[in-house]
């Protein structure tokens, strides 16, 4: 069956992530963590970042965890 963290799968997902979940509601769901979590200067650890799309909005140092490392990749190049 292969290894379903590096399969091929999660590099194509990776690639596509972004244009699928960059909405409205995630960029709200984004801005909602900024605020319950006390501003965006603070830092974060985001566990299953995927590309690090909830987290973008902090300045802080943000530590982005995730099985998978294509998404990691993608998260890493996000900043």
């Amino acid at each position: 069956m292969g290894d379903l963290v590096t399969s091929p799968f999660w590099a194509a997902y990776a690639a596509v992530y972004d244009a699928i979940w960059d909405s409205p509601l995630t960029r709200s769901l984004a801005t909602h963590a900024v605020e319950a979590c006390g501003g965006p200067g603070i830092d974060v650890v985001d566990l299953g970042c995927g590309t690090g799309l909830l987290s973008q909005g902090f300045t802080g140092v943000r530590t982005g965890v995730d099985s998978a490392p294509a998404m990691l990749r993608r998260a890493s190049a996000r900043g």
